[in-house]
């Protein structure tokens, strides 16, 4: 192979991972599109027009990436999943790497699980749930991934300093600290989303 060769093959290569970026890109920009309009309008509300006339491009962009508008909304749950997920977990890694309290580690949990997308994420399920299954199958992957991670982070860290309690104890705390937060900005009973765990404090 000549040294010409080996330039055409890295340049070839360099115009791939130039389209697969700008496909990608374009993929997330219809994504993030799409959740802000079914965030504002719901599933059912919202067109594919809907989001050609904000993102810009052709009807037919949509049916490239994703095939149907259920399956564009199956991603960007998914999108938004991931990202809840991640969130949670930083705020469990940094609660192991500080060695907080259990209060101090609800506090990270609850406001990782009740900023606003959390927040608009689980109004999306709540009202499009019933109508489509998947959605709810996709949030009990999401809460079924956390109950790990936090049994992983209790038997890691000392949560437990100078009391006996078990891992599903602490699971059960914290995760009920999270629901009642949740529950609290959903129904406007709060505004911060804080319980009485975290309000201790």
């Amino acid at each position: 192979m000549t040294i010409g060769d080996v330039k055409a093959t890295d340049d070839g290569l360099m115009r791939r991972t130039r389209t697969q970026d700008r496909k990608e890109a374009r993929r997330q920009h219809l994504l993030d599109v799409a959740r802000a309009l079914f965030y504002e309008k719901g599933f059912s509300a919202t067109s594919i027009d809907d989001i050609i006339r904000r993102a810009g491009g052709a009807v037919g962009t949509i049916y490239l990436y994703f095939g149907s508008k259920l399956a564009l909304f199956e991603a960007v749950i998914r999108d938004e999943a991931a990202k809840f997920s991640c969130r949670v977990a930083t705020a469990l890694d940094m609660a192991t790497e500080k060695n907080l309290s259990l209060e101090e580690a609800a506090e990270k949990l609850v406001g990782a699980a009740t900023d606003e997308e959390a927040i608009g994420l689980l109004r999306l399920v709540i009202a499009e749930g019933q109508r489509y299954p998947i959605i709810r199958e996709i949030y009990r992957e999401i809460l079924a991934g956390i109950h790990q991670d936090v049994r992983m982070l209790i038997r890691r860290s000392e949560f437990c300093r100078g009391q006996v309690l078990s891992v599903e104890s602490v699971d059960l705390i914290l995760t009920t600290q999270i629901a009642d937060a949740q529950l609290s900005l959903l129904t406007g009973v709060s505004e911060n989303g804080a319980g009485p765990l975290c309000q201790r404090r």
